[in-house]
């Protein structure tokens, strides 16, 4: 029997122990959180978060560029908010990049830059709740970078600013989950570049003599343009809308430019010399009156030979 009883004991005080030791294991767990379970997970953005605004200043949307050397500049605004604090939460920029249609691969900014925005993450009391909120900030940068080799033709450019954040939550079955989330924005233009002139064929006039002094002036172009102009012995340039006609031309010799600008802006141009003559009466014509004087002369005299024999 004194055995049974010692047994008894010994596994009432091993009882006691073990209620003992769980019940200071979780008085430890609830007073120090990094004794929970932790697990990590994707979560969605907290409600008060919303995303960076972009605003491209340069280049600007359908425009006409005539360099393949461009300058971007955009500006970025961000808002921090007020975030709940459970354990800790945090959001920063993470990210500004651009894509564009030639290039295969992102090109990404220094936002080293951006830490100079980050205020001290202080602890305020919101509305007498005691509940911890991190007080919000915001702020605004400007970005520009210098790209050179753009392709011609129609391309576009898209930049990208990217906020990554992270929160911690927990439950009552001591897990704690650490979440990831982003929110991003974006901002596109469209443009063309377009180095190359424009093309002009001057139909008429054309570089031979003419015995008139006015002259039709024909000429047809490869794409659109946005002005034409042409000047006359270098004298002064006159402005047209399409073709016209060159009136009053001095004899002698004359020399005609042409000039016409696409819409990037590109200049092309034609000159054409010729030369306009005094009109004057040809060989043929000559001819043929002192033909016709010889006839009347020669009816004449016979006229005058038949009124003899009477």
């Amino acid at each position: 029997m004194p055995n049974r009883k010692l047994a008894l004991s010994i596994l009432a005080f091993i009882f006691l122990v073990s209620i003992a030791t769980e019940l200071l294991l979780i008085g430890s767990c609830k007073a120090n959180p990094f004794f929970y379970k932790l697990e990590e997970r994707e979560v969605s953005p907290p409600a008060e978060v919303q995303p960076p605004k972009v605003s491209i200043k340069l280049p600007e949307n359908n425009s006409v560029l005539v360099s393949n050397h461009i300058l971007l500049s955009f500006r970025i605004l961000v808002v921090i908010p007020p975030l709940p604090e459970l354990f800790f939460e945090n959001l920063a920029v993470s990210e500004v990049y651009f894509k564009a249609s030639w290039l295969p691969n992102n090109t990404y900014f220094d936002i080293q830059p951006l830490v100079n925005y980050r205020d001290v993450q202080s602890r305020i009391w919101k509305n007498d709740s005691r509940t911890p909120v991190l007080s919000g900030y915001s702020f605004s940068h400007e970005f520009s970078a210098n790209i050179t080799d753009v392709p011609g033709g129609k391309q576009y450019i898209e930049v990208f600013v990217v906020e990554a954040g992270s929160r911690y939550t927990y439950r009552s079955d001591l897990t704690i989950y650490h979440g990831n989330y982003k929110v991003a924005n974006s901002s596109a233009v469209n443009f063309t570049v377009d180095t190359t002139a424009p093309t002009i064929s001057v139909l008429s006039p054309e570089n031979k003599t003419y015995d008139s002094s006015d002259l039709p002036l024909d000429f047809s172009v490869n794409e659109s343009v946005s002005k034409l102009t042409y000047v006359l012995d270098n004298k002064t340039n006159a402005t047209i809308t399409g073709n016209t006609t060159l009136t009053g031309l001095s004899y002698g010799e004359h020399n005609l430019t042409v000039y016409v600008w696409d819409i990037a802006g590109n200049i092309g141009a034609e000159t054409i010399n010729f030369y306009v003559q005094e009109p004057f009466i040809t060989e043929p014509a000559i001819i043929s009156a002192a033909g016709t004087s010889a006839i009347v002369a020669i009816t004449g005299l016979l006229v005058f030979a038949k009124k003899c024999r009477h």
